[in-house]
């Protein structure tokens, strides 16, 4: 079963045409997926279907039509029959995929797929309408008095900060969040409470991350700004994620924030002497500076992740992470290489930026440290470690945050849950006041599975359906491979009685890796393309099929076997408006229209760029592929 998904943005077409075309999209999912493939809508049908008078549909059709979202449908005397629109054309072009190498085979070569599905879905996001001033000014209500005197300090550090990232506005659920979690660390701080839990689920790009990072922050910097001389216990934040890869590319993001309000602290007068530090602990991470030489100079362990140039150790896994500011106000992230300087034992970068960041162990669970980025099982092997008992003992709050905790199912999820009720036994001993935050974006029955996962109940905070607003459509196709019957002897003979048969018959794909192949090209030289969005991506289970899938994908390409479908000839020219239903070629699905006449999309018509990628070649992604590979 081949599975694929595409989006279109709904902000690149007007209203009026973007609500016609999804609703032919919609219609015609209808009928492809009772397997009428060749579906042929007329503006009659669609204006009866949306409620609307027919010239203004029949308009918005041919509107369409000039943009190439939706095909005009011909007769052989050039009449008008109707329209279908880009995705429907191309499902009808997938039910018709053959194994094909040259031109004479269009009629004997094999067909690969015995039925598609069809399914177009609405995708919403949470709307951002709220300033964040608006935000920062509800939060004068919930400042205790003993820290009225520096909020002003803090409140203009915050507002620098929010602007030098980008985040201007807020969303209701992102306002809700933060006023929620700055009011429990406030109890806290009081002892009004001990403990509290919470499940943030909202979709992916909801700003999650950011509804606990300011509030956190905000106490954060109260509490310094009052305590810090007072060598009183901290206030700390541990993020948990279930990826390595995805823990650091956190941990550039939460570098970037640190690294500004630093610098923003430095140019404030009224705060002591603060400074903001992040570690994180993973397998890429040695003990400290000598353990990584020693282990360097034996080619092992680390040498994948570090590199020694004279008296800097350069981290390879991050670059730096700093926001650049150009002509005006663009800006660009910094990249430049890592490293540890030797001689003043701190983190910078080759532009000479002093990051606020802690990459041995020995650093990430020192005093100074304010968060610290680890995976499960890291948390697992720290349990039983002193520096890291020492690092909770002297914490006074501990907010803990299980990213992507939906991940945590199965048998995995069972030891991983074993794992965090360690962490908690051990927070209950040493008498840590805790908030636990599980953090997902599709995160099903929330308030149970948390509950199971760290046998503390939550309070579910999630967008409201007045918060959410209609972003994107989505495209999923379900491609079902031709199969074969092969019958075989029955597993078990207890199966088997007497006078019965002892074979059994069982379905196999005749050609699934073919059928990937011809269903990806196709896809790929049909969809709408644009320079900024023009990407695909693949995956399947193993590395074997990885590798077979990669070259022969790349193998078709270089031969142009899409030109087999792509090929303009004399006769085309009779189609330039729209294709000729009756055409041989276009009748069996061999004629791929929008390869063949699409000017507004880009490269249609060329052989794609593959490139194969998992964590065993530790490749870099290249921008200009077309296509990524990949396992699951």
């Amino acid at each position: 079963l081949n599975f694929l998904t595409s989006v279109r943005e709904i902000s690149t077409l007007e209203p009026e045409l973007e609500h016609t075309l999804t609703s032919l999209e919609k219609m015609e999912e209808e009928l492809i997926n009772l397997g009428f493939y060749n579906v042929i809508t007329t503006p009659e049908q669609l204006a009866r279907k949306m409620g609307v008078p027919i010239e203004g549909v029949r308009n918005n059709l041919e509107e369409l039509a000039g943009k190439m979202y939706v095909l005009r449908l011909y007769d052989e005397q050039g009449n008008l029959l109707g329209y279908r629109s880009r995705i429907a054309e191309i499902t009808r072009l997938t039910s018709y995929l053959k194994q094909r190498f040259s031109e004479d085979d269009i009629y004997d070569a094999p067909n690969l797929v015995s039925s598609v599905k069809l399914r177009v879905r609405d995708r919403y996001v949470t709307r951002r309408s709220k300033p964040v001033e608006t935000l920062l000014n509800e939060l004068d209500g919930y400042i205790l008095k003993q820290f009225l005197d520096s909020w002003k300090t803090i409140k203009n550090i915050l507002k620098a900060w929010l602007n030098y990232v980008g985040i201007e506005k807020v969303s209701d659920f992102q306002r809700r969040t933060t006023l929620d979690i700055f009011n429990v660390l406030q109890r806290m701080h009081v002892g009004q409470l001990e403990t509290d839990s919470m499940a943030l689920v909202a979709e992916t790009g909801a700003g999650k991350t950011e509804a606990y990072f300011i509030p956190f922050l905000t106490y954060l910097l109260l509490r310094k700004s009052k305590l810090y001389a007072h060598h009183a216990k901290k206030v700390r934040l541990i993020i948990v994620y279930p990826r390595v890869a995805l823990s650091l590319n956190q941990l550039a993001r939460f570098t970037r924030y640190l690294y500004r309000i630093n610098e923003e602290i430095k140019k404030c007068q009224k705060l002591p002497k603060v400074e903001l530090h992040i570690g994180i602990d993973n397998q890429s991470i040695p003990r400290n500076y000598p353990t990584l030489k020693k282990a360097l100079k034996k080619n092992r362990d680390y040498s994948k992740f570090w590199s020694i140039y004279g008296d800097r150790a350069y981290y390879e896994r991050l670059s730096c992470p700093v926001l650049e500011t150009l002509v005006g106000k663009i800006k660009f992230e910094c990249s430049q290489g890592i490293y540890y300087d030797t001689n003043n034992e701190k983190f910078l970068c080759n532009e000479g930026h002093e990051l606020p960041i802690k990459l041995f162990k020995d650093q990430v669970y020192h005093s100074d440290v304010d968060i610290v980025i680890m995976t499960p099982n890291t948390l697992m092997r720290r349990l039983f470690e002193n520096s890291f008992i020492r690092f909770l003992e002297n914490t006074a709050i501990l907010v803990l945050a299980f990213d992507e905790c939906h991940l945590y199912s199965g048998l995995p999820g069972a030891h991983t849950a074993l794992i965090f009720r360690r962490l908690f036994k051990l927070i209950q001993r040493l008498g840590i006041k805790t908030l636990v935050l599980g953090i997902s974006a599709t995160m099903s029955s929330a308030e149970e599975f948390f509950k199971e996962l760290v046998l503390i109940k939550p309070r579910v905070i999630t967008p409201k359906e007045e918060e959410l607003e209609r972003k994107s459509v989505e495209y999923y196709l379900f491609v079902k491979p031709e199969q074969i019957s092969i019958r075989r002897a029955k597993i078990s003979v207890a199966d088997v009685e007497e006078g019965m048969d002892e074979t059994e018959e069982e379905l196999k794909p005749i050609k699934p890796l073919s059928t990937m192949i011809q269903t990806l090209m196709c896809v790929m030289h049909n969809m709408r393309r644009t320079p900024l969005k023009n990407k695909g991506l693949g995956f399947v289970d193993s590395i074997d099929t990885l590798h077979r899938w990669y070259y022969a994908q790349k193998d078709a390409e270089d031969r142009m076997l899409f030109g087999l479908r792509t090929k303009k000839v004399e006769k085309c020219q009779k189609c330039k408006n729209g294709p000729i239903i009756s055409c041989p070629e276009y009748s069996v699905g061999e004629c791929w229209y929008f390869a063949k006449f699409d000017k507004v999309s880009l490269g249609l018509d060329k052989p794609l760029d593959f490139q194969i990628y998992y964590s065993e070649r530790r490749e870099e992604l290249q921008e200009n592929k077309d296509c990524i590979l990949s396992t699951s």
